[in-house]
């Protein structure tokens, strides 16, 4: 599934790379929509700016219902580059698939990375969104995470 990102993007960074990827990013043309949120944790991943929100209060659309539960924003600068959301499954009583939906909004495309019921809790999300940034920013999974204010 992550072929087509390292295609794109070339190939994983060094954890001693500071430097975000600009040239690769362009501001996102799929966001998720939604009226305010709690900020939970503020961090930074390289020379990459992320925040974690949840406490989502959603944007009511009659057309389309999706309600966020836990939200990690990454930004080159002051722009964002990428989303990944915790999503509630409206399709979890008829077809399945966990209560919660992983899905990761880069660039026009918005993928689904992951189902489960997991993906509802905090902590869990957290670790989770983590590995989806750093795959989609060609990260090195041990990259070290500096809090703010640190």
């Amino acid at each position: 599934m992550w072929d087509w990102l390292q295609r794109l993007l070339g190939s994983e960074k060094s954890s001693e790379s500071a430097a975000p990827r600009t040239e690769a990013f362009a501001r996102p043309t799929s966001v998720p929509s939604f009226v305010a949120a709690r900020l939970v944790e503020q961090f930074a991943l390289g020379g990459y700016r992320c925040e974690i929100q949840t406490a989502i209060r959603n944007h009511i659309d009659r057309l389309i219902r999706i309600e966020y539960v836990h939200l990690l924003t990454v930004f080159v600068g002051e722009d964002p580059c990428l989303f990944v959301a915790s999503e509630v499954n409206a399709m979890n009583p008829a077809f399945g698939g966990g209560t919660h939906l992983l899905m990761v909004y880069l660039g026009d495309s918005v993928l689904r990375v992951g189902s489960g019921d997991v993906y509802g809790d905090g902590a869990s999300f957290r670790s989770a969104a983590l590995d989806v940034a750093k795959r989609c920013l060609l990260w090195p999974s041990d990259a070290p995470i500096t809090l703010a204010g640190s």
